[in-house]
């Protein structure tokens, strides 16, 4: 259950294609989390006996920024396949390149799990925080996968060349 206080506001007009405009706004305390409470406010403007005179609308922050959201998606699966078309350049084949993927699919599992465990929403903040955690598997995929490889041409067997790879990342 949650409540409320009515506090002054500055007093402004505001007029979207004609109509006057009242914007409702909130300050949430720290521990709320927005998502779990705006269902609680749609379900209250329901109830709520409006005067004839004013219609409601719904109108979230998260709804005003579907667009950015959408964009943010788009650009992470672009920035994927571009990924993926350098480190096939640059490794010459396709299987190295799909083993790195393959490491930032697992991140975003365990990101997904954590979100999960935290409770925490998915909002754009983790979004620029996942394409910043993808930059830096990709970073120790290409060198581990690079340096196995390294291994494996100097005879070593996969288990020896991928523990030996590790014990020199880590030094």
């Amino acid at each position: 259950i949650w409540s409320y206080t009515i506090d002054q506001s500055l007093s402004s007009i505001k007029r979207i294609e004609g109509d006057l405009v009242i914007t409702v706004e909130s300050d949430l305390e720290l521990w709320v989390v927005p998502t779990a409470i705006q269902p609680q406010f749609e379900e209250f403007a329901k109830k709520y006996q409006f005067p004839s005179w004013i219609s409601y609308i719904k109108a979230w922050e998260w709804e005003e920024n579907a667009d950015l959201i959408q964009a943010t998606f788009v650009a992470l699966w672009l920035a994927l396949f571009l990924v993926f078309a350098i480190l096939v350049f640059e490794f010459n084949s396709f299987g190295k390149p799909l083993i790195i993927l393959y490491s930032i699919l697992t991140a975003l599992l365990w990101a997904n799990i954590w979100m999960k465990v935290t409770g925490n929403p998915y909002s754009m903040s983790f979004m620029i925080g996942f394409i910043s955690l993808m930059w830096i598997v990709v970073n120790m995929a290409i060198f581990l996968v690079d340096r196995i490889h390294e291994n494996m041409n100097r005879g070593l067997t996969i288990d020896q060349s991928i523990i030996e790879a590790w014990t020199t990342r880590f030094k």
